[in-house]
């Protein structure tokens, strides 16, 4: 697997989809667009991830499922999250390592770093097949997560010709439905050693923004 690790920097995009609700809240088996991000990233511990996301992105129905903190960076000491609409904001110490960034508000989830900076896929990963993915030969390799509410299959597919991830997707099954996608990210557009200038990475609040607390909300 190609990683982080073997590069200065990276550049990807990264283009997600989610699985709607039923009237139950209930995950189903229709996957609409959810956002894309262009995701930047410089050792030692800088992260940049910023919506993309245009009205060409969006699904002929017009359905959209979106984070409203869709933009994210990080120094490698502090990480600021930003609503960029009405300039929301949250700010606080960042990990120093790109593998175990987070983001409070869960936008780092969407590209799971702790499996796109990793120097190699953790050991609980297995082979299951071998599939072909936008015309490239794909290797596919799953493990399963036990959550609080639910089990989560985790499937990664990595080029047979570059060991590129392309693409990182979360199964599940309930009561209604046998077991089904409920999140697909796709990378696209990979760059490597290109110049980042740091000023990308500025953590600095919007002079006009507001801080967010999750757990209590907005604060002046």
């Amino acid at each position: 697997m190609l990683s982080i690790s073997q590069m200065n920097s990276v550049s990807c995009v990264a283009s997600t989809r989610r699985a709607m609700l039923d009237e139950n809240y209930n995950t189903t088996q229709k996957l609409v667009c959810s956002q894309k991000f262009l995701v930047q990233a410089r050792k030692p511990a800088y992260l940049r991830i910023n919506d993309i996301t245009t009205l060409a992105d969006i699904d002929d129905e017009g359905q959209i499922i979106a984070n409203p903190f869709n933009n994210f960076v990080s120094d490698g000491k502090m990480q600021l999250e930003l609503e960029p609409v009405d300039r929301h904001y949250v700010l606080g110490p960042a990990t120093g390592n790109l593998e175990t960034v987070s983001a409070v508000m869960g936008i780092t989830d969407v590209i799971h770093p702790e499996i796109l900076f990793a120097p190699e896929l953790p050991n609980d990963f297995v082979s299951i097949s071998q599939e072909v993915l936008r015309n490239k030969p794909v290797e596919v390799k799953s493990r399963r997560i036990e959550t609080v509410s639910k089990q989560i299959e985790q499937r990664v597919y990595v080029s047979i010709d570059d060991s590129l991830i392309m693409r990182i997707s979360e199964f599940t099954e309930n009561m209604s439905q046998p077991l089904h996608e409920i999140v697909r990210t796709d990378f696209t557009d990979w760059e490597f050693n290109m110049n980042l200038d740091l000023s990308l990475f500025d953590t600095i609040p919007p002079s006009d923004g507001r801080v967010f607390d999750k757990k209590i909300g907005f604060t002046e």
